[in-house]
């Protein structure tokens, strides 16, 4: 245990670990603060969640509609004006419309997708994206298969009525790029970063400041690399948290989601650039965001073994974060090498370093090299295992290898 304290403390007193995170955290409030999105408008749907549901069936329709109406003569007899002639009302009376307009575009949308709209042609977007890529042979059959398996669980989500919910409007608002990709995203890098950087420095700490030959011929000896790996585990979760919490705090202290959370991730008010993020499971928006967190988390935890692996072998810091980014960039950009007529290339996809590109996209059909329902239960299970063979291999290597 003194040890591990040891460790911690050599973590804690590295002064670009605290500085590097007090910047991450005052540039996520930034990127928060500067989101275009009207807090205002978006307030409202609460309060249209709060009186009707946000199951959208007929009698919600009626009762929203009766209400829009008895506002609308309210509105037109205190304000005197109507929407016809509403470019001639001061601003005082533009405000005051302001809020039943917006009820309205919500209103016209949700009897839209009461009274059916077209489903999805996930032929044509199949054939589209095989054209995108360039998709041949063996990888535009899989394709099409899985983009069938897509228009099978869009069918499911129409009949539970997962669809037909109210939910921020995507295409004016994009909620879920600002929180999934631009906000996860953020985190992921910033945490990656953080976490490389204290796994590096503390499994090479010894070796940089030339006391290994000190510390590893001890009675514990070389076994204190395994406590390194430990304690680098401890840190990357705590760091994450840190991150996580202060940021999605910030987020939902400025955005309110209070009578979202039990609304299906799928809704087609969630639709962004034409497309619905239809979740290959039936998800809550407080499930998504709760199965995406503990993603991150997963993802993190493979870093650190990852990392902790080439720190062992290659012991020094710096070149630990550089060959560190140099995988991460070969691993990237390996599928664009790869035969576009194979299904070698959806193998290529299957990596961490791949998965945390699209936070946004995560549980989804959203990602055409990505659609498969299990991508990232496959990915994290497969580089566990292939992090975890590797750590006790290097550990083992070391124990022997000369210092």
């Amino acid at each position: 245990m003194r040890i591990w304290l040891l460790e911690w403390k050599k973590i804690v007193s590295a002064p670009v670990v605290p500085l590097l995170m007090l910047l991450f955290i005052a540039f996520n409030l930034y990127l928060i603060l500067t989101m275009p999105q009207d807090r205002d408008e978006l307030a409202l749907l609460n309060t249209l969640v709060d009186q009707y549901g946000y199951q959208i069936d007929e009698t919600m329709l009626a009762q929203w509609k009766a209400d829009l109406d008895e506002e609308q003569l309210l509105l037109e007899e205190e304000t005197g004006h109507s929407l016809a002639d509403l470019e001639l009302a001061g601003e005082a009376e533009k405000a005051r419309w302001f809020e039943w307009i917006v009820q309205d575009a919500y209103y016209q949308a949700a009897v839209e997708l009461e009274q059916g709209a077209e489903s999805i042609a996930m032929d044509e977007i199949a054939e589209g994206e095989i054209m995108k890529y360039g998709l041949s042979g063996t990888a535009a059959e899989t394709i099409r298969q899985q983009y069938r398996a897509l228009a099978e669980r869009e069918r499911e989500a129409g009949e539970a009525g997962e669809q037909n919910t109210l939910f921020f409007y995507g295409e004016v608002y994009e909620m879920h790029a600002a929180l999934f990709q631009t906000i996860f995203r953020s985190l992921l890098n910033e945490s990656l970063i953080l976490i490389v950087l204290m796994t590096g420095f503390l499994l090479t700490y010894e070796f940089e400041n030339r006391t290994a030959f000190v510390t590893y011929t001890t009675k514990r000896g070389r076994r204190l690399q395994l406590d390194k790996l430990l304690v680098s585990l401890g840190a990357s979760l705590l760091v994450t948290t840190i991150l996580i919490g202060s940021t999605l705090a910030a987020y939902f202290l400025r955005f309110d989601y209070s009578g979202l959370w039990h609304v299906p991730i799928s809704s087609q008010f969630n639709s962004e650039s034409g497309m619905t993020y239809l979740s290959w499971w039936s998800l809550s928006f407080a499930e998504y965001l709760l199965a995406s967190i503990v993603l991150v988390y997963l993802c993190q935890l493979l870093f650190t073994a990852f990392t902790a692996v080439l720190a062992l072998f290659i012991r020094n810091s710096y070149l630990v974060f550089l060959t560190f980014a140099i995988i991460f960039g070969a691993v990237v950009l390996l599928p664009g090498i790869v035969p576009t007529s194979s299904n070698l290339l959806f193998v290529t996809m299957f990596t961490p370093f791949t998965l945390i590109l699209n936070p946004h996209i995560w549980w989804t059909g959203n990602g055409t090299l990505t659609i498969f329902s299990y991508y990232e239960q496959a990915t994290i299970l497969s580089w566990t295992i292939i992090v975890a063979l590797a750590s006790i291999f290097a550990l083992k290597r070391f124990g022997k290898s000369n210092l």
